[in-house]
């Protein structure tokens, strides 16, 4: 029988759901106020740089995740970016503002933000009994895949119609909102065996995750999973022109793979602890894999029709690849985990950019083809170590 959500849970939610808003606004915001005032490229390219940096560090950042008071930590973070957004517009109003400022607030802001999401693979356990984990993080992850929708959109209108420093301002109200329903939830106490976690320094987590091949395929999974987005970011506006649907196709694509990771999500919310996680990460590499092999297709339809099988796949991945990280590391160790597979995946990313860059003479037929395979070999490869005895060993049992 299904229990519901504790209703400080249900608040951490929304305080998510207010936090993920405002950054969506200044997602978009943000690079037209500095195009506006620099007429650069180079310098929103380098905001946009500063912005994506502290992905990078989130295995440091976990690490303070999981020895911090995390109530307090989270407010002052919300309450943070949005001073510092606030902030931020007051010296563009005025024309006091220098980049460097910039550079250093979307550091900050971008920072904070990781802090906040990796709380999440923390305080969820502690709210969730594990039956209920994967309903939970289906959840969170429709918040923060539906609310950008909005919010990019919000951001769009308010840098058309208002002064340019005004999505600024309000997604630091945002954020103030955020900070404030924090206050008011009650927060969970850590679990009582992770007090007996050792302090290990980062390099021995690292060792202990890598030393096992069930861990090992689950992140580079996930980093082929960014990979490969990043790769139909460069690659799909190029084709859709070649093949003369133009923006509005790439639109098309881009809205059905939104659907496909809302899909996904939802799937896993109404399946529950009905379908094991393990499981539901192997069916959702196949998604993927059969959803990339779909474009082989040349052709619209085809196109829509792969973009949804493949972000089902990636929605299925994202919410079991974290319940079985809260579920088989313990507390203590969680942050660091949640960290290391955001810094993979911002490596995925950045090496997806890269690679599209390079593979730009290939024909889409044989890249989409040779992704394909890729994907699915990692897909193999992690179904068959999580298959093996004693795949999923407590990381705290090593080392």
């Amino acid at each position: 029988m299904r229990r519901r959500f504790p209703l400080s849970f249900l608040v951490y939610v929304g305080s998510t759901a207010f936090g993920i808003f405002g950054n969506s606004i200044v997602f978009v915001a943000l690079p037209f106020l500095v195009l506006q005032v620099t007429h650069s490229e180079v310098a929103v390219a380098q905001t946009i740089f500063w912005g994506s940096v502290p992905r990078f560090l989130g295995l440091f950042l976990g690490r303070l995740v999981d020895r911090a008071s995390l109530k307090p930590l989270l407010v002052v973070s919300q309450v943070l970016r949005a001073g510092v957004l606030v902030a931020l517009g007051i010296l563009f109003a005025y024309g006091t503002v220098q980049m460097g400022m910039v550079y250093a607030a979307q550091f900050t802001v971008n920072s904070l933000n990781v802090v906040v999401i990796t709380s999440q693979g923390v305080l969820t356990p502690r709210w969730v009994p594990p039956q209920e984990l994967q309903r939970a993080n289906s959840l969170l992850s429709g918040v923060s895949m539906g609310l950008p929708l909005i919010g990019y959109s919000t951001g769009g209108i308010l840098a058309a119609r208002l002064p340019m420093v005004v999505p600024l301002y309000i997604a630091g109200i945002a954020n103030i909102v955020a900070g404030a329903l924090l206050l008011a939830a009650a927060f969970p106490e850590r679990m009582p065996h992770s007090q007996n976690i050792p302090a290990a320094d980062v390099l021995a987590f690292f060792r202990v995750i890598m030393g096992q091949a069930f861990w090992v395929f689950l992140l580079l999974l996930t980093m082929g999973l960014t990979f490969t987005l990043n790769v139909l970011n460069v690659r799909m506006p190029v084709l859709m022109e070649e093949l003369q649907y133009g923006a509005a196709g790439y639109g098309i694509f881009e809205g059905v793979l939104s659907l496909g990771l809302l899909l996904g999500v939802v799937l896993m919310f109404a399946l529950g602890e009905r379908l094991p996680v393990t499981t539901g990460i192997s069916l959702g590499g196949v998604a993927l894999t059969l959803g990339i092999l779909a474009l082989w297709g040349n052709s619209l339809p085809f196109f829509a029709i792969g973009a949804l099988a493949a972000g089902a796949g990636m929605g299925s991945i994202q919410v079991n690849g974290m319940t079985l990280l809260q579920d088989r590391i313990p507390e203590g160790l969680r942050g660091q985990a949640v960290g290391a597979a955001m810094a993979l995946s911002a490596t995925g990313l950045v090496a997806g950019a890269w690679f599209a860059g390079q593979a730009a003479g290939v024909a889409a037929s044989r890249l989409f083809l040779g992704l394909s395979v890729s994907l699915l070999a990692l897909t193999i490869a992690w179904a068959l170590s999580a298959s093996r005895p004693g795949r999923a060993a407590d990381v705290c049992s090593r080392g």
